[in-house]
């Protein structure tokens, strides 16, 4: 498990724009960057679709993975992320379910009406 310091060098590292997510109890920890456009328009595209929708999220923040925990010898934080998904099948849904997550993306704004 990473410290917040290693958290904060982490983030520094991909130039400040990039947020961490831990399971319960350390069980998993990701680090995502922003995704790239055509990442969030396939997300946009296949969301709503009922054959495609299961695996919208989970394309989408997999594009995303900067670090994740656990790695072994050479192994891609990408990589990483499937090995543990092996047992933690719903790191993708968690990290989608969070308000965090959703600023972090853009889809959370300030209500400048109210005063």
């Amino acid at each position: 498990m990473l410290s917040k310091v290693q958290i904060d060098e982490h983030i520094k590292a991909l130039g400040g724009d990039a947020v961490h997510f831990r399971g319960s109890g350390g069980t998993w920890e990701v680090i995502l960057r922003p995704p790239q456009l055509k990442d969030w328009d396939f997300y946009l595209a296949n969301r709503e679709n009922a054959a495609t929708k299961p695996s919208a999220l989970l394309i989408l923040i997999r594009s995303m993975v900067a670090y994740c925990g656990d790695p072994k010898d050479g192994e891609k934080p990408t990589d990483t992320f499937d090995r543990l998904r092996q047992r933690w099948v719903s790191m993708a849904e968690a990290i989608g379910k969070q308000r965090r997550f959703d600023v972090f993306v853009g889809l959370i704004v300030d209500d400048e009406e109210k005063g």
